[in-house]
C-alpha cells in the first residue's frame, strides 16, 4: 500500500497491484487517497507529474488567509508568507496564477471522466484513469486496453501531453502560434 501511494505521489508508474486488484479489492476510499496523491504529484521543480505539492500548500496558506480575513475586524492587516527558497509573501497575483492552474488541472479530469464514463466505464475507474493520464502517472484501473475506442485514445494521448506541458504553457503556446498566423500592420509615418 505504501508502495502504490509512493508511487502514485512520485509519478514513477509502477503498480504492484494488478488491474483486478485495483477495481475489486482496494477499496474506493482507498482508490480516491490514490486519486489525490496522483493529482497532487510532487515538489515544484520536480519532473513528477500533477499539480505539484507547492500549489496546493498555497491554495491551503490563502484559504486560512481568507477565512482569517473574514473573522478579523475590518482595521486589521495581514501579511502571508509562504516557504519556497525562502520566505516570499503570498500576493493576488499568484494566487490567482495558482487558481488558474487548479482550474485547468480540474477540467480537464472531468472532461477526461466524463468522456470515459460515455464510453461506458464505471465512474471510479474513469475517474483513476483519467488523473492518472492528465498527470502523467503511468497507472491504470484496465482502461489502457489494445481494444479501447480510438477517439479515448487520442483523448488520453492529449491528456498526456499537456499535462506534461502544463496547461498555462500549452496555452501560451497556442495564442503565440495563433498569433503569429496574423499579419502585423506596420505604422507609416507621416511626412
Amino acid at each position: 500500500a505504501v508502495f502504490t501511494v509512493i508511487a502514485a505521489f512520485s509519478s514513477t508508474g509502477f503498480q504492484t497491484i494488478s488491474v483486478n486488484q485495483m477495481t475489486t479489492v482496494v477499496s474506493s476510499g482507498a482508490l480516491l487517497i490514490i486519486v489525490f496523491c496522483m493529482a497532487v504529484g510532487g515538489s515544484a521543480g520536480s519532473t513528477t507529474g500533477g499539480i505539484k505539492v507547492l500549489r496546493v500548500g498555497i491554495l491551503v496558506k490563502e484559504l486560512v488567509a481568507y477565512i482569517k480575513d473574514l473573522l478579523a475586524p475590518a482595521s486589521a492587516r495581514q501579511v502571508v508568507t509562504y516557504y519556497h527558497v525562502g520566505r516570499r509573501p503570498l500576493n493576488s497575483d499568484l494566487v490567482r496564477a495558482n487558481l488558474a492552474v487548479f482550474m485547468l488541472y480540474g477540467v480537464m479530469f472531468l472532461i477526461t471522466t466524463i468522456a470515459t464514463v460515455m464510453y461506458g466505464y464505471d465512474a471510479a475507474p474513469a475517474l483513476f484513469e483519467s488523473v492518472s493520464m492528465v498527470s502523467n502517472i503511468g497507472m491504470s484501473s484496465g482502461i489502457i486496453q489494445p481494444g479501447m475506442p480510438d477517439m479515448l485514445k487520442l483523448l488520453y494521448i492529449f491528456d498526456m501531453w499537456a499535462g506534461r506541458l502544463e496547461f498555462i504553457t500549452l496555452i501560451a503556446l497556442i495564442v503565440s502560434i495563433v498569433a503569429s498566423f496574423r499579419p502585423r500592420r506596420r505604422l507609416r509615418r507621416a511626412r
